[in-house]
């Protein structure tokens, strides 16, 4: 039997090793975590900054993204978040003075620098690419503004590997850009599948993209070999590419092509004499069927204002505008392939905008399934001048967020269609008057007053005016310009599905993310 002093001598013995037995498993519990962390080890993250200098405004995106590594995950890069800003207008605006282009620039700038790490800085490239609205400058104009915007990028904290980068964008780039950012947000970017891919069309205001997968050989005969690419991804990812550009088929130049002018490179610009004359003073009036003959609009394009004038009697407009709209998309020459309609479609930027405007897209909405047919049977509607001018005074949400300075959007719609139209007829002129008073969308408030009393407060043309047509008196011209595109000029079934979006599982859709991912795949011409 033990003693009670034997007891207490094993009992400090085993004290006197616990400091070693201690040691020994902290020592070894590091071990195990420092081969866990190597054999399952972190994603690296980096940062990129794009610059989207588009033909109406430029626009900023900041890109965090994460890559993992090991030997199972290929070349696989997940986009983990963004930071987008933008502002109007486009850089090509400040032609005749360049230095106020590079300052247009400044509060993207700031938001780069707000949402990228400081240190971070000196490993984040910035990506800068001006499109359609520079390619139509004439070139000292563009070469004007770019030197201005190179010493500008300079001065940034971010990396700037090489200035003669900042340039205007190829089409091709464009194209494959856009191509690759739709494809990486749906996650089939690594998956070389053929028929996983999908055909993308991005209308900007100066050029039109269209792209999309050839899925065999024999078929790259049927396409000029100046449109084949080939696009690989790491050592193993292979797409043969069609992608071509459009330009002067963007919105805005297709408003002008439409409208009597025919925009070539540089800037320069010819006009149809039927649809245009000019004035005792030299200015350029276009005459147009796609607006009534007392309905008459001012028409900017580049840094140039066009009095439009409508030539036509009727009050419903499709007709006679359908048929200049056709003339006009014939001379594109837009391809027409099966490779590009048995795909799945999708559409962005003025795509999506215009659908928006003529609510075929809820205003809180990003992303819509739409047939083709449903661009013209908005345009049905829109180009009635019964309608444009008596019963859709706000053609969409937006006509009011910018009416009204951001400020309170919403109130006067209470004000206006609850009181207004039962109790209160005249709290919704307070409304107008304390929201929208920066721009006046109402002529004369007296018009106003006159009219609430009757029950029907905009039936003066002369308040609808200002408040809706000033905003989008092209919209007929806009929706049979992009159904007459899809079908005259693709090819493609009135009741074909389309893709209508801004944004994809919640990143916004453009070339930008495809541009931040360049230093990721390579091109070159398939032929």
């Amino acid at each position: 039997m033990k003693t009670a002093k034997e007891t207490m001598h094993r009992f400090l013995l085993k004290l006197s090793i616990l400091p070693t037995i201690i040691a020994i498993g902290a020592i070894s519990y590091t071990y195990i975590v420092q081969f866990h962390e190597q054999a399952s080890p972190q994603p690296q993250d980096f940062y990129s900054v794009v610059f989207d200098a588009g033909s109406t405004g430029s626009r900023v995106t900041v890109f965090h993204f994460l890559k993992p590594e090991g030997k199972d995950q290929d070349s696989r890069v997940i986009l983990d978040k963004e930071v987008f800003h933008s502002v109007q207008p486009g850089i090509s605006f400040y032609a005749n003075k360049p230095s106020d282009a590079a300052v247009s620039l400044t509060s993207l700038m700031n938001t780069a620098i707000k949402n990228v790490p400081e240190s971070y800085y000196n490993d984040t490239s910035i990506n800068f690419k001006a499109t359609a609205g520079l390619r139509l400058l004439p070139e000292d104009k563009a070469l004007a503004i770019l030197h201005e915007v190179k010493y500008f990028l300079k001065r940034s904290p971010f990396l700037i590997s090489d200035l003669d980068k900042v340039t205007v964008m190829s089409g091709v780039e464009e194209g494959l850009f856009a191509w690759v950012s739709v494809h990486f947000l749906l996650d089939l970017i690594w998956d070389d599948t053929i028929d996983n891919s999908v055909t993308t069309f991005d209308l900007g205001g100066g050029s039109t993209q269209i792209t999309f997968e050839v899925s065999k050989k024999e078929l790259f005969k049927h396409f000029d070999e100046e449109d084949l690419y080939k696009l690989t991804f790491g050592q193993d990812l292979h797409f043969n590419i069609f992608t071509k550009s459009y330009l002067g088929f963007g919105l805005k130049s297709a408003r002008l092509g439409v409208l009597g002018g025919q925009e070539g490179h540089n800037g320069q610009i010819t006009y149809d004499p039927v649809k245009t004359k000019r004035s005792p003073s030299g200015d350029i009036q276009m005459l147009t069927p796609c607006l009534h003959t007392q309905q008459q609009y001012n028409f900017t394009h580049g840094d140039k204002v066009y009095l439009v004038k409508g030539t036509n009697e009727n009050h419903d407009l499709l007709a006679e505008c359908q048929k200049v709209v056709h003339k006009f998309v014939d001379t594109a020459k837009f391809v027409q392939s099966e490779e590009l309609s048995r795909r799945d479609i999708n559409l962005f930027s003025y795509f999506f905008d215009v659908a928006r405007w003529a609510k075929l897209i809820p205003w809180k909405d990003s992303h819509e399934v739409l047939q083709v047919q449903d661009y013209l049977m908005a345009a049905q509607k829109y180009c009635l001048v019964e309608n444009m001018n008596h019963k859709h005074p706000y053609l969409s949400i937006d006509c009011l967020v910018e009416n009204m300075n951001h400020k309170h959007p919403y109130l006067s719609i209470d004000c206006l269609v609850e009181n207004m139209n039962h109790k209160h007829p005249y709290l919704s002129i307070d409304c107008l008057v304390e929201n929208m008073n920066h721009k006046h969308p109402y002529l004369s408030i007296d018009c106003l007053v006159e009219n609430m009393n009757h029950k029907h407060p905009y039936l003066s043309i002369d308040c609808l005016v200002e408040n809706m047509n000033h905003k989008h008196p092209y919209l007929c011209i806009d929706l049979l310009y992009v159904h007459s595109l899809l079908t005259v000029g693709i090819g493609l079934h009135p009741e074909k599905l389309l893709h209508v979006e801004t944004k994809i599982r919640g990143k916004e859709v453009s070339w930008s993310v495809g541009a931040a991912l360049s230093n990721e795949f390579t091109y070159s011409k398939l032929l």
